[in-house]
């Protein structure tokens, strides 16, 4: 299963601007995150950041494979779904776009993440 957290990204980079802070410099306890700007980081850096993490996403999902088809199997597990629930999806209309019928269902993988990415995100409320 493919999963991705960006929270842990996020952990990494609060402690190199924690340390950043305390002795100036943001490396000096996180020697894994060369790519880790220092608290009054320029746009760039966010955006290098930002586009690392998309390409490491993009890489785990398979979406840079030489396969453009998946089966329902992969689809789900792409989606961090189970099988049933995927075809529950397809048989309410729901879900990325699929072709095929019975066994031979198959998604273009570049249509699943483009799906993906075109969900709508909430913001969580502060505690």
């Amino acid at each position: 299963m493919v999963a991705f957290d960006i929270s842990s990204h996020l952990a990494i980079f609060d402690r190199a601007s924690r340390s950043a802070q305390t002795d100036g410099n943001a490396m000096s306890d996180i020697s894994r995150t060369p790519t880790s700007p220092p608290p009054n980081y320029p746009l760039p850096h966010l955006e290098l950041l930002i586009e690392r993490i998309v390409e490491a996403t993009l890489a785990k999902a398979g979406a840079l494979e030489s396969r453009p088809f998946i089966n329902s199997k992969a689809c789900a597990e792409l989606l961090g779904v189970a099988p049933e629930h995927l075809c529950a999806m397809r048989s309410r209309g729901q879900g990325p776009p699929w072709s095929g019928d019975g066994k031979w269902i198959r998604y273009r993988r570049s249509d699943v993440i483009r799906w993906l990415s075109q969900l709508p995100t909430r913001q969580q409320a502060p505690r």
